[in-house]
């Protein structure tokens, strides 16, 4: 029997013409039905599927990527190779030409074992420098350790008894008796006030013993002083803290119109400024201190230099011409400005920074840095770094 053939038409009439059909079921109680055939075509894979294929993926990809990657490698040590022959022939001809050797074969290289010469060459030769070296150091602590022998401290008053010199004599012989004789006259300074007088150094103590004869006496106030500041002066350098003073029997000492004495103070930092003092008839010029009133600052001390003191054969060392622009200190170093105009010659500008210099010294200043003094280089000063302060002062060489 032949099927006949509906049009989407008649199939449409057809479908209006059906009885209504309702469902009366809940969506969860559907869903409850339906839900166990859901499961069964959701299939889950095995837990060893995924890993399993991960290191498949691994293995393919090393290798396909580890042929690549040693042909990149072996390609560059082949390069790499190539363009280090050209420079490593040229450093070989390099050194044959800076260490001669006749054994050079025509190539111009040279042989293995000329290199082990070339350092041990090199070793033998800083061993030399350092034996050099330390033997100019001994040599150098030597002529320090005579010189120092040969470097007597001294403190005179001057001529006419108002200030008192500290110098130190430098004797070119070792034995004393080989030099000229030194005559204080000579230099503008009077006799020594300690001849009687023992002086006896505690280093470790920071103390001097000051041993007077039993009938020591001394009369008028001016030589009492003069006596006072040679011995403090003269234990100066030794940076003692103490100065005891008395008789060979142990008692007080008697200074003049001072009365009993049994100490006497050390020269204390901030106490002095220096000039400058000569007399007409030598050609010798001292630096000289001068007491400074109580409490003064640097600056002050400075300006004190500049001033003319009623103190015969005593003057400013510091010329008119000389101003102070500006004095500040950093770290232990002092800083002084000035201005000027020309100089009359290289020993008015020595005398002006060695006066400063000995003065800072007295203010504890370990050096000075000197801004401004034109031309620079006096007499081997340089004026571009801080000077440091001098050991000594007045130094005069004593020679056959």
């Amino acid at each position: 029997m032949k099927r006949k053939h509906h049009t989407d038409e008649e199939l449409e009439n057809m479908l209006r013409k059906l009885p209504p059909v309702e469902d009366h079921q809940s969506k969860q109680e559907l869903y409850r039905k339906i839900y166990p055939e859901v499961q069964k075509t959701n299939r889950k894979m095995a837990p060893w599927v995924i890993p399993s294929l991960a290191t498949a993926a691994v293995i393919l990809l090393l290798a396909v990527v580890i042929p690549v990657l040693l042909n990149l490698m072996n390609s560059s040590q082949m390069e790499q190779s190539t363009s280090d022959e050209p420079a490593s022939e040229s450093n070989r001809t390099m050194e044959s030409a800076e260490v001669p050797n006749e054994s050079v074969n025509p190539e111009g290289n040279q042989p293995s074992t000329e290199g082990a010469k070339t350092e041990k060459d090199s070793e033998e030769s800083t061993s030399s420098t350092q034996e050099d070296n330390q033997t100019s150091l001994d040599k150098q602590a030597e002529v320090a350790k005579q010189t120092e022998r040969n470097m007597v401290k001294e403190v005179l008053p001057g001529k006419n008894a108002q200030v008192v010199i500290p110098f130190t004599k430098v004797y070119k012989d070792e034995n004393e008796e080989g030099n000229q004789a030194f005559v204080p006259n000579e230099y503008g300074l009077s006799e020594s006030l300690l001849k009687e007088v023992q002086i006896d150094i505690d280093v470790q103590e920071k103390r001097a013993n000051v041993t007077f004869p039993d009938d020591f006496s001394m009369n008028g106030s001016t030589w009492a002083h003069m006596l006072s500041e040679s011995i403090r002066w003269k234990v100066e350098p030794y940076g003692v803290e103490t100065i005891k003073l008395e008789t060979s029997s142990g008692k007080a000492v008697q200074l003049g119109p001072y009365g009993k004495m049994d100490e006497l103070n050390p020269i204390n930092n901030g106490e002095y400024y220096y000039q400058t003092y000569k007399v007409p008839d030598s050609s010798t010029e001292f630096l000289v201190p001068i007491k400074l009133d109580e409490g003064r600052t640097i600056s002050e001390a400075l300006i004190e230099m500049k001033q003319e003191k009623n103190l015969k054969f005593v003057s400013s060392p510091v010329p008119a011409h000389v101003k102070f622009s500006s004095i500040s200190e950093r770290e232990g170093e002092l800083i002084v400005e000035i201005s000027h105009e020309e100089w009359s010659n290289e020993k008015e500008v020595t005398t002006v920074i060695e006066a400063i210099l000995m003065t800072a010294k007295q203010f504890g200043y370990e050096s000075v840095q000197f801004d401004g003094i034109k031309p620079e280089g006096f007499l081997g000063y340089d004026l571009d770094e801080p000077i440091e302060v001098p050991e000594r002062i007045n130094l005069i060489i004593i020679s056959e």
